[in-house]
């Protein structure tokens, strides 16, 4: 009977099942046997040592290391091997009575402590001829590592995070780079060495999404020697901002970025100088994600649609923004504020107002607060922050007719309290919802989150209306949890 039924479609039912209760199932036909190993063996999980202080690697003892041989051995045979999809490397977590690795071993052991299990992982690592995926944490690569890498014909997605390489002797490049679709690589800003090895892997031509939280230079020693990457759309970068003109030189090789995220230190030298050069950088930026310095940069950009500020405040972004032309092309901006005084109590409705008023056509506002209080932040012992600001919402100056969706949230850190502080009740907020409708008719959902209350609203295409809110702690807890996923179905 099973045989009459696509592969496909029982994967697609037996996916949902537990490990354990494939394996049963395993056990009663041929045909579901080899079905289900492609779903019990399409993820290796490797953990060829633990970590201990100052991230010194530490090794299994001598009948762990046995143990994790046989298992290297089980999954790169011929039987299991093929249904490999994805692979992740990390250092086993140090703590828990399951911990197998032996520190005092390891620190008298004359092995080569990182690569007694490493090695030989990284010489079978081709059997895996069907692999897709690589995430490696804390890993240390060797000449044989780099080199079967390259041999990956399958692989699209390779994850570096922080990494170690031993002395590398000339290596075979001509073997032809990686078809990756995505590469991700963290390590040390301060940290050059080994960085040359990465980019070699790479095919510009195959390269969608490039993630680089290190040092530039990974990309090359000059922006001379780095490629242009044509078919490029999402690029991450952790960038040194006092070397913007740099930074461009670099960002000019990608041509066709729609997503962008930039995060950094310092501070950005010669803004005039650096207005010029702008239209070099992502001319088709559809999105931007990142830090507000250098958000002047692209704010006017034809192409940019959506922003999302990390690391401002209100004062600081509505500074940045008031002294540039004014976007009509912005639609959707997403900021998240923090402060760690009580006078940000101070961010009220008419700041809004004025950040509102540099974004005229937007149709998604989701704005999030994080206020740090202490005692002497609070009056009597109460916060009516929230309460506040909310019952002043629906009087908000420059609030768009054209928005659409709208979240704003607030959220307390309390320090140095003998007691939690008394909140004000919630307002009305249905009340609230009936006000913003009716200045911006083309609403469709609204989410309200007070720390202490939480109120959500929605409009289906079919015109009818869920709402739902609480002031139990236990239930806006709850709630808070799924905003992510609520926020996504707008």
């Amino acid at each position: 009977m099973c045989s009459q039924v696509p592969n496909e479609l029982w994967i697609e039912i037996l996916g949902t099942l537990s490990p354990d209760t494939l394996k049963d199932i395993s056990v009663t036909n041929r045909t579901f046997c080899r079905t289900i190993r492609r779903l019990l063996f399409a993820h290796f999980d490797f953990h060829p040592y633990g970590v201990g202080p100052h991230s010194t690697p530490i090794l299994p003892s001598d009948v762990e290391v046995t143990r994790h041989l046989e298992r290297l051995d089980f999954w790169t045979s011929d039987e299991i091997a093929p249904f490999v999809r994805s692979c992740t490397i990390t250092p086993m977590r140090s703590t828990g009575p399951a911990y197998p690795f032996d520190t005092v071993k390891a620190s008298r052991s004359k092995k080569p402590a990182p690569y007694v299990l490493l090695e030989p992982f990284f010489e079978r690592i081709t059997c895996f001829t069907g692999l897709r995926r690589l995430k490696a944490r804390g890993a240390h690569f060797t000449p044989v590592a780099l080199a079967n890498l390259r041999r990956m014909p399958s692989l699209t997605h390779l994850h570096i995070d922080h990494f170690e390489i031993t002395a590398v002797e000339s290596m075979d490049f001509i073997l032809q780079p990686l078809s990756l679709t995505r590469f991700s690589i963290s390590h040390d800003v301060t940290r050059e060495d080994g960085l040359e090895h990465w980019v070699p892997l790479l095919n510009p031509e195959h390269l969608r999404e490039l993630n680089i939280m290190c040092n530039l230079r990974v990309l090359g020693e000059s922006t001379d020697v780095i490629p242009i990457f044509p078919r490029l759309h999402k690029l991450s970068l952790l960038l040194n901002l006092a070397t913007m003109s740099r930074n461009l030189a670099t960002m000019s090789k990608f041509p066709g970025v729609r997503v962008v995220t930039i995060e950094g230190w310092g501070e950005v030298d010669t803004w005039p100088d650096l207005r010029m050069q702008q239209p070099d950088s992502f001319p088709l930026l559809a999105e931007y994600i990142g830090t507000y310095k250098i958000l002047p940069l692209f704010f006017c950009r034809a192409t940019l649609t959506r922003i999302t500020i990390t690391d401002a405040t209100p004062e600081i972004l509505i500074a940045q923004l008031q002294g540039l032309r004014t976007p009509l092309n912005i639609t959707s901006v997403t900021a998240y504020f923090h402060r760690f005084d009580g006078n940000f109590g101070s961010f009220d409705t008419a700041v809004l107002g004025t950040l509102l008023d540099v974004l005229p056509r937007l149709t998604e506002f989701c704005l999030r607060i994080t206020l740090e209080l202490e005692d002497d932040d609070l009056e009597d012992d109460a916060n009516p922050v929230a309460t506040s600001f909310f019952e002043a919402l629906a009087d908000t100056p420059g609030l768009p007719p054209t928005l659409q969706h709208l979240a704003l949230s607030w959220e307390f850190e309390y320090h140095d309290l003998e007691s939690e502080p008394t909140v004000k009740g919630p307002p009305d907020l249905p009340q609230l919802r009936d006000a913003l409708v009716e200045r911006c008719p083309g609403l469709q959902s609204l989410w309200f989150d007070g720390h202490d209350f939480l109120f959500q609203w929605r409009k289906a295409t079919d015109g009818t209306c869920v709402e739902a809110s609480t002031d139990n702690a236990a239930d806006v807890a709850s709630m808070r949890n799924d905003f992510a996923k609520w926020w996504e179905m707008r």
